[in-house]
């Protein structure tokens, strides 16, 4: 069809990053090696992104990622390649876009969904004093008038003035750009009362090539990460091995996830067990994971 846009839930990018991408680098040592230099990456991975302007057609100008928060792996590389692409964040509630670049804005960083689309007002309530972190409320005409026969829940969803609550946690930056933080319903609060996002842990042990998918929960005050793992890999990395060397194997790639994992986080948000999953979680229709369904209790 040779399409100049697509719209994408996060999922399928991320695969071809992990799947195409990471696995040829890693089968060359001379590739791994030269991406660890900034000024070599960046040469390998915009060959790469000419590549995937071919494989989607040659005529694409913007791939539309939404739905879902992306790896911020993956962004990494789809900004190092200069792959058309931009991040969008809103709800089936408004229609659905509340915020999304501008494309090519040089003020957009990994990690944030951009500043809010002409015509919508975006503002954090109650944001926390050290981190300017609080629930995101949107206002604009993309708003929906309500839920169908639900004039409670409309009431608890958008105040007298229009303001809708979307349950989201986010931030702004000096640039104006907005950064999502996850869900209100998924922070955990820890006895010492340190608030954890667990998505932000979660978006760094997605990052590893050996994962597919994972969730943060807590546990008798602890943090566990519950991990789905690419067993296709695996078996391909493991496939002149026995079961107990196979098994060793994996053990050692969860330890080195939670090691690599905790360097990069504070002391009171450190993993303190990796649990394998052996199969893929219950998600969403836009492919986000059911968490209520793991959660303690549940």
């Amino acid at each position: 069809e040779k399409p100049s846009a697509i719209c994408m839930v996060p999922m399928i990018m991320e695969k071809i990053y992990k799947k195409r991408v990471m696995t040829a680098i890693d089968q060359s040592t001379l590739l791994k090696l030269a991406t660890k230099i900034p000024a070599l990456r960046q040469k390998i991975y915009r060959k790469i992104g000419r590549k995937l302007l071919d494989f989607f057609g040659g005529n694409l100008q913007l791939i539309a990622i939404g739905g879902a928060a992306i790896n911020h792996e993956t962004e990494n590389f789809l900004k190092e390649s200069r792959f058309p692409s931009l991040i969008g964040y809103g709800l089936t509630e408004t229609s659905p876009l509340l915020a999304a670049g501008p494309f090519q804005d040089p003020s957009l960083v990994i990690g944030c969904t951009g500043k809010p689309v002409p015509g919508v007002e975006i503002r954090i309530a109650q944001p926390e004093p050290a981190t300017g972190i609080g629930e995101i409320m949107a206002r604009g005409p993309n708003v929906m008038q309500g839920y169908a026969n639900h004039p409670e829940l409309t009431a608890q969803t958008i105040d007298s003035s229009g303001w809708l609550a979307t349950g989201d946690l986010g931030r702004f930056d000096q640039f104006g750009n907005l950064h999502i933080m996850g869900r209100s319903k998924s922070v955990i609060v820890l006895s010492n009362g340190e608030n954890i996002y667990p998505e932000a842990i979660e978006e760094k042990i997605n990052s590893f090539m050996h994962v597919i998918e994972s969730l943060v929960v807590e546990n008798h005050d602890h943090l566990e990460a519950r991990v789905y793992l690419d067993y296709d890999l695996i078996d391909q990395k493991t496939k002149n091995k026995n079961q107990q060397q196979k098994r060793e194997y994996i053990e050692q790639l969860l330890k080195e996830i939670q090691q690599n994992v905790n360097s990069q986080l504070a002391s009171y948000s450190k993993i303190h067990k990796i649990i394998e999953r052996q199969e893929p979680f219950i998600k969403t229709a836009t492919h986000k994971i059911k968490r209520y369904l793991y959660t303690e209790g549940h």
